[in-house]
């Protein structure tokens, strides 16, 4: 009871304004996802389960437990809301941890957070977005409790909290990371700050990161023997590894050949583009500002802006390694998809800050910038929510061309003499098609606009989940036997006639010859 009393006592009105704003902001941005039931691939191989064996084996080892929570259902706009309000709990960390006191920052922050692009990517998964965004809240809390905190044992607490975050998503270390490094930026910037203090606070951050991983770690690999399972080295952390110097080149060309990756993301302008350069011209010009700003209002004897100069370069080159942080951790990590970025989306906030700290401004001219600028970030967040309503309605069409295929499919296996509808099924290649991306978007895995199915196993799951089906799927092995027979090789692609026959009484679907030789 008193932890309860403690926790109301400290929420103010300007964290229930912030709360309330990431809210109505990801309401709006997801509204459509939310009353409207999509999938992608992965949802039809975890329809009933998050599938406790695979989330354990890449180290994910808490995601099982959401299913404890709301059960094995992707009941979607419960899980819409769940994910939405733990955006909205971690909007107001972030204000908390990054100190922001300004009105317009109180309610720009939180929308940036629920309208960005890695949200509405997540949202392509969403019988898994409830757990992605509780790590995500528990990330910015472990940022929060190194940043505002002083006590000892806040930096062991934060550590818990970073441990838990990355045992429902690893992706989400980045979050913290890049939570901190903008903090140190901040107080660089702060005249009043020396390079001790800034050092200390580096520190701090440090030790909290290794406690939070030497916590992590040794608790993944417990819940992973005692499910009887090995560490798959996919997008986590492999066992047996060793540093290799000659990665190190590998790790910063890719980060930044993904970093400009998310903010550049076609060849052709688009807005998108144009205003994710306008945002980093604008972290410099601020920054210079307060470089200037600071000179001028102490005495320069006291400034000393070489160290400060050099320790905001060093962070600034370091942001991309430090948003994609699975370079460093894992040598089998090839490329980060959207649902992996959500820290470098934090990086719209800087400006936000940024702009905080130059005030207030003596010139009015200079506040007219602010204002416009201001306004500009606003213009930037709408035009997430315009990529959401583009990216779901490229879901929409994508499951409307799945469920066509499937019902054309079902339809014809019925047309074969001796059809049963239980009867085992066996799907020989697939129809999938390129897929057609949101064009002023970062690349969204499950948002597309054609057809996405592309495992035999997959086909079934869909048939049986579109159609309330209960088909029996033909293993591998069974598979092997029929692409062997003489009346499989006469078979047609679909949607050909020959396309589809009973052989030795399995349902034998020929789509294309794409992944043949697995079984020949």
């Amino acid at each position: 009871m008193n932890l309860f009393k403690n926790i109301k006592e400290n929420i103010t009105s300007s964290d229930k304004k912030v709360f309330l704003t990431a809210c109505i902001a990801g309401f709006i941005a997801h509204g459509f996802r939310l009353t409207n039931k999509f999938y992608c691939e992965d949802s039809f191989n975890y329809l009933k389960s998050i599938s406790a064996s695979w989330t354990t084996s890449i180290g994910r080892f808490l995601l099982r437990f959401v299913e404890n929570v709301r059960g094995p259902y992707e009941v979607t706009w419960l899980i819409g809301i769940l994910s939405i309000l733990w955006i909205a709990i971690a909007s107001v960390l972030m204000v908390r941890t990054l100190d922001i006191k300004k009105e317009s920052g109180r309610y720009l922050v939180p929308c940036i957070m629920a309208c960005n692009p890695a949200v509405t990517a997540t949202f392509a998964y969403m019988y898994t977005a409830d757990g992605y965004f509780f790590g995500l809240m528990m990330s910015i809390l472990a940022a929060y409790l190194a940043c505002i905190k002083r006590r000892k044992r806040d930096i062991a607490y934060a550590a818990v909290a970073l441990a838990v975050s990355m045992g429902f998503y690893q992706a989400y270390l980045s979050v913290t990371i890049v939570a901190l490094m903008i903090s140190l930026m901040i107080m660089t910037l702060d005249p009043a700050k020396t390079v001790k203090d800034v050092g200390k606070e580096a520190g701090r951050y440090t030790l909290m990161g290794i406690i939070g991983m030497g916590i992590y770690y040794p608790a993944m690999k417990i819940a992973m023997k005692l499910a009887d399972l090995e560490l798959v080295n996919y997008m986590g952390i492999a066992d047996g590894q060793k540093f290799d110097a000659s990665r190190i080149k590998n790790i910063f060309v890719n980060s930044y050949i993904e970093f400009a990756r998310f903010y550049l993301v076609r060849k052709k302008i688009t807005f998108y583009n144009v205003s994710n350069v306008a945002v980093f011209a604008i972290i410099g010009i601020l920054i210079a500002a307060l470089f200037i700003k600071g000179w001028r209002g102490s005495k320069k004897k006291d400034y000393s802006p070489a160290w400060r100069i050099a320790v905001i370069l060093v962070l600034l080159l370091l942001l991309p390694v430090a948003t994609h942080i699975f370079f460093v951790i894992s040598p089998d990590v090839s490329y980060i998809s959207a649902i992996m970025a959500y820290s470098m989306c934090l990086v719209y906030i800087l400006p936000v800050i940024l702009w905080e700290k130059i005030d207030p401004l003596k010139s009015e001219r200079l506040n007219g910038v602010r204002t416009v600028g201001l306004i500009f970030l606003w213009v930037i967040t709408f035009h997430f929510t315009v990529i959401a309503g583009q990216a779901y309605e490229s879901m929409y069409r994508a499951n409307v061309n799945v469920m066509n295929e499937l019902n054309r499919i079902v339809t014809r296996m019925e047309m074969i003499p001796g059809y049963d509808p239980e009867m085992e099924i066996a799907v020989f290649g697939n129809t999938y098609q390129e897929p057609d991306y949101v064009k002023s978007a970062p690349m969204m895995p499950g948002v597309v606009s054609n057809k996405f199915l592309t495992y035999p196993d997959t086909y079934v799951s869909a048939i049986n989940w579109f159609m309330s089906a209960r088909y029996q799927k033909a293993d591998k092995d069974r598979m092997k036997e029929l692409a062997a027979t003489d009346e499989f090789s006469e078979m047609k692609r679909w949607p050909e006639d020959g396309s589809v026959k009973i052989i030795d009484g399995t349902m034998v679907i020929f789509l294309d010859d794409n992944d043949l030789y697995e079984y020949q």
